[in-house]
């Protein structure tokens, strides 16, 4: 997880250099790279911190993942980039929540025998997000 973590702290340096290259903006490109970083350092935590420790949560740093896909789609559709790009960064963002209100009971599917496996399924569009945001920002320039 830490090495995770610190892969995420460059690619949100990476993001953050990028996005604005392309024509997002500085505020959009920055921010979403923000989001990125303070998720890594979350995701840091979580693992320098394995549970029941109370600082495995990290006070609530991974939930600025849930912001990387929208802010990254903003950002991308200011860029003019590909309309299906930026769609496909909405939908993560809306399986994030989804996802996100699953693990905090909605619906009674988490439970704390496959709260991991709820972690781990919410972490595929997350990650999958900030790949595909700097994937098109690399690609775009």
């Amino acid at each position: 997880m830490v090495l995770s973590a610190v892969c995420g702290i460059l690619g949100a340096v990476g993001v953050g250099v990028q996005l604005p290259k392309i024509g997002a903006g500085r505020v959009l490109g920055i921010t979403t790279a923000v989001t990125i970083a303070l998720s890594s350092l979350g995701l840091a935590e979580a693992g320098l911190f394995p549970l029941p420790s109370p600082y495995h949560e990290a006070f609530g740093l991974s939930l600025f993942g849930a912001f990387t896909p929208l802010l990254g789609g903003f950002a991308l559709m200011r860029a003019r980039d590909d309309r299906r790009a930026v769609a496909a960064l909405f939908v993560a963002f809306v399986a994030i929540v989804v996802i996100f209100a699953i693990l905090n009971g909605v619906g009674g599917f988490a439970t704390d025998a496959n709260a991991g496996v709820w972690v781990r399924i919410l972490a595929l569009p997350a990650f999958a997000g900030v790949g595909f945001i700097g994937w098109r920002a690399r690609n775009r320039a």
